[in-house]
């Protein structure tokens, strides 16, 4: 019931956002006639995309706005996680795609029977904070240092009583209860992170490096959830909990005050080449709209994003006109 409140308080604030936001009209990609009240620029039809659940809350923000210049195009989005959204671009399943780990030089190789001769591009879009998120009965907030997330994570520290833990946290009552580490089950550009933050806190803790499925021989001593909002909603339901989130993700659990903060950049993956004339105006016109400052204010609005830079966006933009449409000449 908790959760629903809150998504539905989400929705709510989502649709204040829009309803006083205000859309830029030099966005080259969009050619729009500022004094048309119903904009319809010819683009009809569903469009699928999948990948990354740490951008559902702005894609969802996203898709509305756009619709505000498209409003004959219907953007559907499964939030499968990264590696599900870099498979179905490179297999043509989804003709957007998006994943908060960069593509490897296999998978680019793969992605050109699909994607034409240049395979998938790749466009920061997101910038986003990963919270240390917990469940503890009464407790709002815990201090952790880098060194002691990284050994509960790892299996090493396995008490919310444990002398690390009440050293840094001297004026809160912790209670005797084992720790319940939730982590993602499917392969995550966010566990790709995270375990890339723990690995340079402190290599003999955390002895696995990078990796964006959980580490096999420690999964036994965490529970695996599904997605970003799974980990949240399991988190949720017990008592004793830590995991990882989105910062707009996290709900009413408590957040870990840290050493520094963890940083995530994630990206929208486009095919080079579209065949298909409608798909590939329909993928401009959509990267455009999220770089734009529109895009990305609204993205800030509702999931507390960073904005883009000018020099990120000059180079989104570069990027978006470079995709090519129609029969390639190889």
């Amino acid at each position: 019931m908790k959760n629903s409140v809150f998504t539905s308080l989400c929705f709510l604030c989502l649709v204040l956002v829009l309803s006083g936001c205000s859309v830029d009209n030099d966005v080259s990609q969009f050619k729009l006639n500022p004094n048309q009240s119903n904009i319809d620029l010819g683009l009809r039809g569903q469009m699928a995309g999948s990948g990354a659940t740490s951008q559902k809350n702005s894609i969802d923000a996203w898709k509305l706005g756009y619709n505000a210049y498209y409003p004959n195009i219907s953007v559907a989005y499964d939030p499968k996680g990264s590696g599900g959204g870099r498979k179905d671009i490179i297999s043509g399943a989804s003709i957007f795609a998006a994943s908060d780990k960069l593509l490897s030089d296999e998978e680019i190789k793969l992605s050109k029977s699909v994607c034409g001769s240049n395979g998938v591009i790749q466009i920061p879009t997101y910038i986003s904070k990963i919270e240390i998120i917990f469940n503890l009965d009464n407790i709002k907030s815990l201090s952790l240092d880098n060194k002691t997330i990284t050994a509960i994570f790892s299996g090493k520290i396995t008490n919310w009583s444990d002398s690390l833990i009440k050293l840094q946290n001297p004026q809160i009552n912790l209670p005797n209860k084992l720790i319940t580490v939730v982590r993602r089950s499917d392969d995550s550009g966010t566990n790709d992170t995270l375990t890339s933050f723990f690995s340079k806190t402190d290599e003999s803790l955390w002895q696995w490096g990078e990796t964006s499925s959980w580490p096999s021989s420690i999964a036994s001593l965490s529970q695996g959830a599904q997605g970003t909002a799974g980990v949240v909603i399991v988190s949720s339901l017990g008592d004793g909990t830590i995991s990882y989130a989105d910062s707009a993700q996290v709900g009413t659990l408590g957040v870990v005050a840290m050493d520094n903060p963890i940083m995530q950049i994630s990206y929208m993956l486009a095919c080079s080449h579209y065949n298909d004339i409608i798909a590939g105006q329909f993928v401009k016109s959509w990267l455009g709209y999220i770089i734009s400052k529109s895009g990305q204010e609204l993205s800030h609005n509702v999931s507390n994003s960073m904005v883009l830079n000018d020099s990120q966006t000059n180079q989104a933009k570069k990027d978006i006109d470079s995709i090519t449409i129609g029969k390639e000449n190889v």
